[in-house]
């Protein structure tokens, strides 16, 4: 079987796991799957007891003697962005557990989801720079390709640095108030936190950070021998060796510690997902 086949098998797949997902859970209704107004004007009616007092219109009380609402209808053609992790450590985890492919699964559904409330998907892939950015679209074949372009893409840089560029990116092109949806496991941390900031301020931004339970230290044993690689060579090491297990739990408390300061100072909503190892 060759590589495109593989790829579009793994398409089919997801797609058939997702709108199950998608019809079993009615993710769309984004009243209460995501928040933020995205509410536009639509006509006037006459106040009556219990109306929002700040949606009076007051010229029009000056020119009828009569009190008048504005009326709002939910505004429709929702921009969604995936900003997505390509770096390394994206591709670890036990094979077919790739914390890459939870986040591709959960991106799928979301994109299936917003496609059938006729709403838009773009996606921008980073890791030490901005990889590549889909301008938002709504159909089917547009789904299929935000998958396969995370499917294909092969990751070359350890850094997340890239994340900074991706925001900026969407500050500049969406004006309409939208829904970003940030995935990475964040163990490597942007340095300008203010970018996400003013994000965090015109759209609704979702960290959804992917964890992988098996470089928790209780299973980080069950491993076995783990190849390690650098620029010039590689190295195999028993995951048994307990010193290794030991700097590798001194890191991970590390990183869990600077994570959550993070998450908290980013005025992002966060989320966490984890597949268990097998």
């Amino acid at each position: 079987m060759s590589k495109e086949d593989l790829v579009l098998k793994k398409i089919k797949s997801i797609e058939l796991k997702t709108k199950k997902l998608v019809s079993a859970l009615n993710l769309g209704d984004y009243k209460s799957a995501m928040k933020g107004q995205g509410m536009t004007f639509s006509d006037f009616r006459e106040y009556v007891p219990g109306d929002d007092v700040r949606n009076i219109s007051w010229s029009l009380i000056a020119k009828t003697n009569k009190p008048y609402v504005k009326q709002f209808e939910e505004e429709r053609e929702l921009s969604v962005y995936f900003l997505v992790d390509t770096s390394f450590s994206m591709y670890s985890g036990a094979q077919h557990n790739l914390k890459i492919e939870m986040a591709m699964h959960v991106m799928a559904s979301i994109a299936m989801s917003a496609q059938k409330n006729n709403d838009l998907s773009g996606l921008i892939l980073y890791s030490k720079n901005m990889e590549l950015f889909v301008r938002p679209k709504k159909s089917q074949s547009h789904v299929r390709r935000l998958i396969t372009e995370v499917l294909k893409f092969k990751p070359y840089s350890a850094s997340s640095e890239g994340l900074s560029d991706a925001c900026n990116l969407v500050l500049e092109h969406q004006k309409k108030k939208s829904v970003v949806f940030i995935f990475s496991d964040f163990i490597h941390l942007p340095q300008n936190k203010k970018i996400i900031q003013s994000l965090s301020k015109k759209h609704q931004v979702i960290a959804c950070v992917m964890n992988d339970s098996s470089l928790k230290p209780e299973n980080f044993s069950l491993l076995g021998d783990i190849k390690m690689h650098n620029i010039s060579d590689s190295l195999v090491v028993s995951s048994r060796w307990q010193n290794l297990r030991n700097a590798w739990n001194y890191f991970l408390s590390s990183v869990e510690t600077k994570k959550a300061a993070f998450l908290k100072s980013s005025a992002m909503d966060h989320y966490f997902s984890e597949r268990t190892w097998q």
